[in-house]
């Protein structure tokens, strides 16, 4: 404006020193807006930036917490499973070692029997020798023969006894570690009629089971003859009635009933157990 008023005067010279000092002015403004609008962008370039690299950081750190809820999911599936497969294990163990304690009792109960039979046998005999000795000057001549007699009989019975032992111990032996008896104490086995004709040729051969359960009652069914052998091999309840496919309250029931069949009474299945368990 001071240019061209000085213009308008005339005087061209202080008009053209206001023109010089005006473009230096609007220049240097020029310059000023054009380096404010740079910072400007700068600015917004560097927040750009900042917010790309907190996105990226946000993703990766969103990304490494997925992988390690994933890694702790996949670890405690894993830890669940195998869990799971050291319980069954250990369970299945104790199980076994139930019925091999069982088994084991069962032995000696057998035995101890058998010894208390072997020694009365022996106090008879050495009753009979005695008898004899002191009846040798008073009695027939045909008394000591029959005396001596007596005594070879129980001797060859306690013999008998002894020999039946061991059989039995060995073949007992044979059927706890059996295919057959392994078999029925798996409890993800599928059993079938074979495995049935197996498991009642080894009870036959040992026991002479199913022969002496039809002495007691000649009429029990199939289902109350393989209760028997179940019972026999110290089978649990609960696989019982899965193996049967029955449920467990149906096979207690079949087992009450299967007392009264054998005894002509009322009972408990603990008694029902000792009579098998017994034969």
């Amino acid at each position: 404006n001071l240019a061209k008023i000085e213009e308008l005067r005339g005087h061209y010279p202080e008009a053209l020193a206001y023109w010089r000092e005006y473009q230096k002015c609007n220049d240097s403004i020029q310059v000023a807006d054009n380096s404010e609008e740079i910072l400007r962008m700068k600015s917004l370039y560097d927040y750009n930036l900042r917010e790309r690299e907190n996105q990226r950081l946000a993703l990766a750190n969103e990304r490494k917490q997925a992988s390690i809820y994933r890694l702790f999911a996949i670890t405690a599936i894993l830890l669940l499973f195998l869990g799971g497969g050291l319980i069954h294990y250990l369970n299945r163990r104790r199980a076994w070692q139930r019925q091999t304690r069982k088994l084991e009792a069962e032995k000696r109960r057998i035995y101890r029997e058998s010894e208390e039979r072997i020694k009365d046998n022996l106090q008879k005999i050495a009753e009979l020798e005695a008898q004899s000795g002191e009846d040798m000057r008073s009695v027939s001549s045909g008394e000591p023969d029959l005396v001596a007699l007596n005594r070879d009989i129980l001797s060859a019975e306690n013999r008998h006894i002894e020999l039946n032992l061991e059989r039995r111990r060995m073949l007992e032996e044979h059927l706890i570690t059996s295919a057959i008896y392994t078999k029925f104490h798996d409890e993800t086995s599928r059993i079938s009629g074979a495995d049935w004709a197996s498991l009642i040729h080894e009870l036959d051969q040992i026991y002479d089971l199913t022969n002496r359960l039809r002495l007691l009652s000649p009429n029990l069914s199939e289902i109350e003859l393989r209760i028997c052998y179940l019972v026999k091999i110290h089978v649990k309840v609960t696989d019982m009635a899965t193996i049967l496919c029955r449920s467990v309250s149906g096979v207690s029931s079949i087992r009450n009933r299967l007392y009264a069949k054998l005894t002509g009474e009322r009972g408990s299945t603990e008694k029902l157990d000792r009579i098998i368990l017994d034969l």
